[in-house]
């Protein structure tokens, strides 16, 4: 968890995020990215003999503290218009495509022709 907290609050691009190290962080991935709110509480000992361990969890309070998330709303949309929708997204993409097709065919066309009528003319 603590290599995890680790990554998400450093401040540069962050890279890979090792969620698959253990399965709490696993479990938690999706609120971590940042899908919902989240509380960490970290608790402490006042016993001398838990020093080390007091100052590794202020540490850790301190790193789950810099960590920004960006929220995303996530939208459920009525199947048929996202089917519609999806289907017009294609369509124009195909239309797209069939238009340079035939954009180049015709530019191959026109360099082909004069060929094979100097080919075909008398001498």
């Amino acid at each position: 968890m603590g290599i995890v907290i680790q990554r998400l609050s450093e401040k540069r691009i962050r890279g890979w995020v090792p969620y698959r190290d253990s399965k709490l962080t696993r479990y938690m991935q999706s609120a971590l990215e940042g899908n919902a709110k989240i509380a960490i509480v970290c608790t402490m000992s006042p016993a001398n003999g838990c020093y080390d361990e007091s100052t590794n969890t202020l540490c850790f309070a301190l790193r789950a503290r810099n960590i920004t998330q960006h929220v995303q709303r996530n939208e459920v949309a009525d199947n048929d218009k996202a089917l519609i929708y999806s289907y017009e997204q294609e369509i124009r993409r195909l239309q797209t495509r069939l238009k340079s097709m035939e954009s180049q065919q015709h530019h191959t066309s026109q360099a082909v022709i004069p060929y094979f009528s100097y080919m075909l003319s008398p001498p």
